[in-house]
């Protein structure tokens, strides 16, 4: 009986075993996804594969939270807190003329184009420090591009993904943010100075597909 009983034990904890590492194989070959509809491609977003562990979270729930729920990783590479962390310093550098910010969020020098309407030729400039930026925002910038910076946030950016310019943008892209090099660093790479109507306005601060985080 004692022989029995000391089997059955033994037996249960292979069992355990066995079960223990048949999850942590299927948990290693599981691929990272979004609220589990969608995979994530986080290694191609960080420098080597190496996803901080502090960002994993955010990164995974706000990978398609965008206008067209589009993977930022998967597409373009880009990690969703990056492109959080470049849209915002982008945001309180234009808002609030604060150059330590809107020096964290470009890259110079910064293509800058001015524009009469969307489809008149552009008058090219390229900007080298916060100071020359400052003197076209006054100059060119109006009041309804202003109020679309002001409204951006990840959920109504458009990203793209492709060989050609891939990363996102703001109104129709008329601010284009990219991933730089090898690193995960995203920066503001281009910006149209052109007038907007009521309707591209709201159309980019609430588009009808955006994406979200349900």
């Amino acid at each position: 009986m004692i022989l029995h009983v000391g089997l059955v034990k033994t037996t249960f904890r292979l069992i355990v075993a066995l079960l223990a590492t048949m999850i942590t194989v299927m948990c290693a070959a599981t691929p990272l996804h979004h609220h589990g509809r969608h995979q994530a491609c986080l290694r191609y977003a960080y420098p080597n594969g190496k996803v901080p562990k502090s960002e994993v979270k955010f990164d995974l729930a706000f990978d398609r939270v965008n206008a067209d729920g589009e993977s930022f990783s998967c597409g373009p590479s880009i990690a969703a807190f990056q492109a959080r962390r470049a849209l915002e310093s982008f945001r309180y550098g234009v808002l609030y003329y604060d150059q330590a910010r809107f020096d964290e969020a470009v890259r110079y020098p910064l293509k800058v184009r001015i524009q009469k309407t969307l489809n008149s030729k552009p008058k090219i400039i390229f900007v080298h420090n916060f100071g020359e930026w400052s003197t076209l925002q006054k100059s060119y910038m109006g009041k309804r591009q202003t109020e679309g910076i002001a409204c951006a946030w990840l959920g109504n950016v458009t990203v793209k993904s492709g060989y050609h310019s891939p990363g996102f943008f703001l109104m129709y892209g008329l601010v284009w943010f990219q991933r730089k090099g090898d690193g995960a660093t995203v920066s503001v790479t281009s910006i149209i100075l052109a007038p907007i109507t009521a309707e591209m306005l709201k159309e980019s601060c609430f588009p009808r597909n955006s994406g979200d985080q349900e």
